[in-house]
């Protein structure tokens, strides 16, 4: 979701870097820089599934 909402808002805003948080119980914080055609993310994060993908 943030790859996309970041350069909508850096352009508005008219910055390159924010800050987004979760207001939950779980919360959390991330660290969305805007870099042309990319978008860097970072922040801690928490394993809550493990899964095995098969494509044919």
């Amino acid at each position: 979701m943030q790859c996309s909402l970041v350069p909508f808002w850096t352009e508005r805003l008219e910055k390159t870097e924010m800050v987004a948080r979760q207001v939950s119980q779980r919360g959390g914080t991330i660290y969305c820089k805007n870099n042309g055609d990319r978008v860097k993310i970072s922040g801690r994060a928490v394993l809550y599934s493990i899964a095995d993908i098969f494509i044919n």
